[in-house]
């Protein structure tokens, strides 16, 4: 790259680091999406393996789509490695508001509501 399009590129990357990435709201979103999406990886994981079975475990189950478990006819993945992968593409699909909704719903901050 010649050496003026290369200053400008690394100025546009500093200037870009210095008043957008360190601009407070955008650091917000940025902790609060870690947040929601380790609280969802975490819930999942010790839900549907750690507390295999229990009631709240099929619940939730439930809520995930038959596209994330099917596999030669069976409901889960042989191996504990798939299902993992397979909750984290779950989560890795969600758009960032269902995220944030399942998330709140999932840790009691809003409850479903059953009629609109």
């Amino acid at each position: 790259m010649p050496p003026l399009q290369a200053k400008a590129l690394d100025d546009m990357f500093r200037l870009t680091d210095e008043y957008v990435y360190s601009y407070e709201p955008v650091i917000e979103i940025e902790l609060a999406g870690h947040s929601v999406i380790n609280g969802l990886l975490r819930t999942l994981i010790e839900e549907m393996y750690l507390n295999r079975g229990t009631k709240r475990a099929e619940r939730l189950k439930k809520l995930i789509p038959e596209q994330y478990f099917r596999s030669l006819g069976r409901d889960w993945f042989e191996s504990d490695y798939d299902n993992y992968l397979n909750l984290a593409c779950f989560v890795s699909d969600m758009t960032d508001s269902y995220a944030l909704n399942l998330y709140r719903k999932l840790c009691g901050i809003d409850l479903p509501r059953l009629f609109r």
